[in-house]
């Protein structure tokens, strides 16, 4: 091999790896500051329906090759518990076209791990479409970024096609 040759090989491999280090550890965070008009409504009850607005302020960290998470608040209307407390980070479990979920857990504590509140959200890049879920006492409830029921069914079904099963609903 001629000199020339080793000096550009050796430039190539200190480049990818310098590269590869960069991908792993950069975290590629996108900040969110957002008010979106939703929803709440139980399970299959139209008559329940409220429009409240979710606030959402933070950090979307999506590193290359491991896993996304949401770092900051996420303030509900008509959700007490999310006014005074933040949210545990929000881990992306499972991501599918765009659409992310994840845990959503409000702690009294984070020292003490006290649950005040627990469900899922699903949620895309932008958090233009949300759908979260809580069971409170059998009781499905639902928030979702929409202006009507009918609205809300449009996001639901759009995320359940993405999900299939791990979506919840499930009908």
């Amino acid at each position: 091999m001629t000199r020339v040759m080793k000096i550009a090989l050796s430039l190539i491999i200190f480049l990818g790896i310098g590269s590869a280090i960069f991908l792993y550890f950069f975290p590629f965070a996108k900040e969110i500051d957002v008010d979106r008009p939703a929803v709440f409504f139980y399970e299959q009850k139209p008559s329940s329906l409220e429009h409240i607005s979710i606030h959402i302020s933070g950090t979307l960290y999506r590193p290359f090759l491991r896993q996304h998470k949401f770092v900051g608040s996420i303030r509900i209307d008509g959700f007490d518990v999310t006014k005074e407390y933040d949210p545990f980070d929000t881990y992306v479990l499972e991501r599918k076209k765009g659409i992310n979920s994840g845990n959503l857990v409000y702690l009294k504590s984070k020292k003490h791990r006290d649950i005040l509140m627990a469900g899922m959200i699903w949620f895309d890049d932008d958090f233009k479409e949300i759908s979260i879920w809580w069971n409170n006492k059998n009781l499905h409830q639902f928030i979702v970024t929409a202006d009507s029921y009918k609205e809300a069914l449009i996001v639901q079904q759009k995320m359940r096609e993405v999900f299939g099963s791990s979506f919840v609903p499930k009908i």
